[in-house]
């Protein structure tokens, strides 16, 4: 699983949850591929 889920069975996430979740998804991306 992703973490992030359109129903509401999904993961109890916060919307800051999934702020840090989108934001470590980017931080990862800039030091695989570089500035995004």
């Amino acid at each position: 699983q992703c973490g992030f889920a359109s129903t509401m069975e999904g993961n109890l996430l916060t919307e800051d949850d999934q702020w840090r979740k989108l934001k470590l998804v980017v931080d990862t991306a800039a030091k695989v591929w570089g500035t995004v």
